[in-house]
C-alpha cells in the first residue's frame, strides 16, 4: 500500500491511497457492510455501493464472518471480494467494537488477524482493547500496553496484508499522543483512531477535537489516518481539517431504520418533514408525505440511499474546499449546526500555530464572515509576519487615511518620509502591501483603526484623504521591499540590495499596463523576480537564487537532495520526499525554494508543496514542483 498527499488546506488533505484493488481518493467514507444483511430485500449491496454511489472502499466485520460457518466457508473458499461482489478495496474490522457493545468477543487476537489475511482483506485490523471515556487512567494505560503487544504479535503474521493499528487511550490526551508515537515507531501503515464513538454519541466534540490534535503530534503524516465510527456528515469536515483521511459508519442504515433523514448539518425525523430539502435521486422521485406513509422496509431502503448520497455530497464539498483553500469557511458554516460543535470548532482557532505549520501559504481568497474568521491560521500567520518581518520603508512615520478604498487609488502617492496606511481587517496596513497575499485577497465588511502594526510607527498622522502627487519609484520600492520582507524574511532586502535608496538606482518593477499590478522585477538589467499577479508573491530567478545562496547559510531557503536524485532535479524533474536529506524548517507549503545538492550547488527552482514535517515523513508524492532545472536555465 502507498499513500501520497495531493492537495492541502489547514491540516486536511486530498490523498491517494493505492491498494491491491485500486486507488482510493481521500478523504473517503467507508460504508459498513454487514455480510448477514446484504441479501435482505431492499438492502444496499456492495456492488451498488461501488457502481451507483462511487465508493471505492468499504469495511466489513471479519469477526461476524468468522463466527458464521456459512460465511466463513464462503470467504475462505472464494475470497472476501468475490463473496461480497465488491471490486474495490475492502477493510475488515476485528471485533473490537463488538466487545464494546456486548462486553467481550470469543476470538484469539492472532487468529482473527490470520483469518483476515486468509480471506484476502486489503486492510486488516488488530484486536485492540476498546477504551471508553469512563475508563480510569490506569485502565487506559493497561489497555494501551495490551494493544501494543497485540500489534507487535499481529505484525508477524499479517503477511502482505496492510495492518491497521488503532489508537486508544480514552480521554487522556497524553496517552493518545503516546499511543500515536508507539504505533508510528512500530511502522504501522494504516492508523485508525478508536474509542471515540461514545464521545460523538454524547456530543462531546471538543474532547474529540483535543484528542485529534494530540494524536497528530505523535503521528507521521506519511500514513492515512482513519477515524472509527465517524459517519455523520456534520462532523466529517472538522475531522478532515484536523488531519483525518478516512471514516466509516453504519449510520446511513441505522438512522434509516429509525426514520431519520440526513441533511449536511443535522438529522431529522421524517415524521416532522413537510419538504425534502435535497435533490438526490431519492428525494427527486418522492415527497415527504409519500416517504412517511411507505411500509417500514421500503422507507428504510430509500432513507439509507438518501443518507449515503448526503455523505458523498459532503465529501465532495470538502474536497472542493481543500482545492480552493476555503475549508475554514466550510467549518464556519457547519459549526453553527450545534452549539457544542461550534465550541469545539473554536479550538482550531485557539490552536492555530499547530495548524499553521501544515497549512499552505496561499489561497485563492480569504473571506472574513465573522470575528471567528480572524482565528484561522492564514490570518494569524499574516499578523505574525507583519510583526516579525515587516519594517516600514523610508522611515517609521505613517499617514493614516480614514477612508477605506482599493489600494490602486493611492498608487504613486507614497512619500519618502511617510507610509500611507489604509484601514483593513488586519489593522492599519501599508497601502503597498495590499498587493501582497493575503491582504489584497481578503474580503470583509469590517476594518479597524487600531492594530498591532501601529507599534512599528513612531508617529502617525490621520487624514481624511490622501494628498495629491507622489513618486512612483518610491511606491514600487515599497511594494518590492515590503513584499520580500513578508515572503522571505525581514533581513532579506537589505542583504540583497543594501538600503532602499541604493536599490532604487538598480531595481525596476515592471507593471501591467492594464491592471497596474507588478509583473516582474529587474535588477541591473537582469530578470530578478517574477510576480504572481494573483498573490503578489515573487518567484525566484537564477540571479536572485544565487544571491540568496551567497548571503544566507544553509539550509535557509533550501531543499537539499541526495546525490542519487540530484541529476534528475537538475534536468527539471520534481523532487520526491524520500530523496530530501535536509530542508529549511521555517518553510511552508507554497514557499519558493532552491533545490541544492549536499555541496550547496543549485540544481533547480520551484515551489514547495509539502511542509518540512511532511517532507520528512511522506514516502510518496511530490515535495517540490520544479519550475526550472539548472541544466535548462538561460545563460547569464
Amino acid at each position: 500500500m502507498e499513500f501520497e498527499s495531493v492537495e492541502k488546506d489547514l491540516m486536511g488533505r486530498i490523498g491517494r491511497l493505492k491498494t491491491r484493488h485500486g486507488v482510493v481518493e481521500t478523504p473517503a467514507v467507508l460504508p459498513v457492510v454487514n455480510p448477514n444483511l446484504i441479501t435482505e430485500e431492499g438492502a444496499i449491496t456492495p456492488r451498488e455501493l461501488y457502481d451507483r454511489f462511487g465508493f471505492r472502499m468499504i469495511i466489513t466485520n471479519s469477526y461476524i464472518i468468522l463466527k458464521s460457518e456459512n460465511l466463513k466457508e464462503k470467504a475462505l473458499e472464494r475470497g472476501l471480494h468475490s463473496m461480497l461482489d465488491f471490486p474495490g478495496a475492502i477493510m475488515t474490522d476485528s471485533g473490537t467494537f463488538q466487545s464494546y457493545v456486548y462486553g467481550d468477543v470469543d476470538v484469539d487476537p492472532e487468529r482473527i488477524v490470520e483469518f483476515q489475511r486468509l480471506i484476502g482483506s486489503d486492510i486488516g485490523t488488530i484486536l485492540d482493547v476498546f477504551t471508553t471515556p469512563k475508563a480510569t487512567r490506569g485502565e487506559a494505560e493497561e489497555a494501551l500496553k495490551t494493544t501494543l503487544k497485540r500489534a507487535k504479535d499481529s505484525k508477524k503474521i499479517a503477511g502482505e496484508m496492510t495492518l491497521a493499528v488503532p489508537l486508544q487511550g480514552g480521554i487522556y490526551t497524553d496517552l493518545r499522543e503516546r499511543a500515536a508515537l508507539d504505533v508510528t515507531a512500530l511502522g504501522a501503515e494504516y492508523i485508525p483512531v478508536g474509542g471515540v464513538v461514545p464521545l460523538m454519541e454524547s456530543y462531546r466534540y471538543r474532547e474529540l477535537f483535543e484528542i485529534l490534535f494530540h494524536v497528530q503530534r505523535g503521528l507521521t503524516r506519511g500514513v492515512p489516518v482513519h477515524l472509527f465510527g465517524a459517519g455523520h456528515p456534520s462532523v466529517i469536515p472538522f475531522a478532515v481539517a484536523l488531519g483525518m483521511d478516512l471514516f466509516d459508519s453504519a449510520s446511513y442504515v441505522k438512522y434509516a431504520r429509525d426514520g431519520r433523514y440526513f441533511t449536511e448539518y443535522s438529522t431529522r425525523s421524517v415524521e416532522v418533514l413537510e419538504e425534502l430539502p435535497c435533490n438526490c435521486p431519492v428525494c427527486s422521485n418522492t415527497d415527504a408525505r409519500e416517504l412517511r406513509e411507505m411500509p417500514q422496509k421500503e422507507r428504510e431502503a430509500l432513507l439509507s440511499r438518501h443518507n449515503l448520497y448526503v455523505i458523498q455530497r459532503v465529501i465532495k464539498e470538502v474536497k472542493q474546499a481543500i482545492r480552493e483553500g476555503t475549508l475554514w469557511e466550510m467549518l464556519e458554516r457547519y459549526g453553527r449546526a450545534h452549539p457544542k460543535l461550534w465550541k469545539a470548532f473554536l479550538l482550531i482557532g485557539e490552536r492555530w500555530e499547530d495548524v499553521e505549520q501544515l497549512d499552505p501559504l496561499y489561497k485563492k481568497r480569504l473571506f472574513l464572515i465573522s470575528k471567528v474568521s480572524r482565528g484561522q491560521p492564514v490570518f494569524r500567520r499574516a499578523i505574525k509576519r507583519l510583526m516579525e518581518r515587516y519594517q516600514p520603508v523610508g522611515g517609521p512615520e505613517g499617514l493614516l487615511i480614514k477612508e477605506s478604498d482599493s489600494f490602486t487609488k493611492y498608487l504613486g502617492k507614497g512619500y519618502e518620509d511617510k507610509e500611507i496606511l489604509l484601514p483593513s481587517p488586519y489593522g492599519p496596513l501599508p497601502a503597498h502591501l495590499f498587493e501582497v497575499f493575503p491582504f489584497g485577497q481578503t474580503v470583509s465588511e469590517d476594518s479597524f483603526d487600531e492594530g498591532e502594526i501601529l507599534s512599528k510607527y513612531s508617529s502617525l498622522e490621520r487624514v481624511e484623504k490622501a494628498p495629491e502627487g507622489g513618486d512612483w519609484q518610491w511606491w514600487n520600492m515599497r511594494f518590492l521591499w515590503g513584499g520580500v520582507q513578508m515572503q522571505f524574511g525581514g533581513d532579506v532586502p537589505e542583504a540583497l540590495w543594501g538600503s532602499p535608496e541604493e536599490a532604487m538606482k538598480d531595481v525596476k518593477v515592471v507593471r501591467s499596463k492594464k491592471t497596474s499590478r507588478g509583473r516582474s522585477v529587474q535588477y541591473r538589467g537582469k530578470h530578478y523576480f517574477g510576480v504572481r499577479a494573483s498573490e503578489g508573491t515573487f518567484t525566484l530567478s537564477w540571479f536572485s537564487a544565487r544571491a540568496l545562496l551567497n548571503r544566507f547559510e544553509p539550509p535557509r531557503f533550501r531543499v537539499v537532495v541526495s546525490e542519487e536524485a540530484a541529476p534528475y532535479n537538475a534536468e527539471g524533474r520534481s523532487v520526491f520526499p524520500r530523496f530530501v536529506v535536509d530542508i529549511d524548517p521555517e518553510l511552508r507549503p507554497g514557499d519558493e525554494v532552491i533545490v541544492v545538492d549536499k555541496d550547496d550547488n543549485p540544481l533547480a527552482l520551484g515551489r514547495l508543496l509539502l511542509s518540512p514535517r511532511e517532507v520528512g515523513e511522506m514516502k510518496s508524492g511530490v515535495a517540490v514542483k520544479v519550475r526550472e532545472g539548472v541544466k535548462s536555465r538561460e545563460e547569464d
